[in-house]
């Protein structure tokens, strides 16, 4: 396990290495336009399928943040499910930045952005 990348929030910009960001970020998409008040689905998938999915090496949980506030988080079980989950909000109007966490197992938290 790598103890600097562990104990951070990693991204792309601060991990030079992308075979590891490129399986470890959060890949975040967006069903329908974000104005105020609507319904948009968010999908976010970790490394777009890439990541490891063992008992030794697995995604545990995805959270979601719209401009720093809290939507929601989705935890999973090595092996028996895929890190990837689909969000449904209501769009708080503005400029909307999301956000989405994922924590690794063996290489910590990592960050994927989207501005709408």
């Amino acid at each position: 396990m790598n103890g600097e990348m562990f104990w951070r929030m990693n991204t792309v910009k601060n991990q030079p290495d992308s075979a590891t960001g490129e399986k470890h970020v959060p890949v975040i998409k967006v069903e329908g336009t974000c104005e105020k008040g609507a319904k948009v689905k968010v999908h976010v998938s970790v490394g777009e399928g890439k990541h490891p999915n063992k008992n030794e090496h697995f995604i545990q949980w995805v959270e979601l943040r719209c401009n720093d506030l809290y939507i929601g988080r989705a935890e999973f079980a090595p092996v028996i499910m895929n890190p990837e989950v689909t969000f449904e909000m209501v769009c708080p109007g503005g400029d909307c930045t999301l956000s989405a966490v994922a924590r690794c197992n063996m290489h910590g938290l990592w960050m994927g952005v989207l501005s709408q």
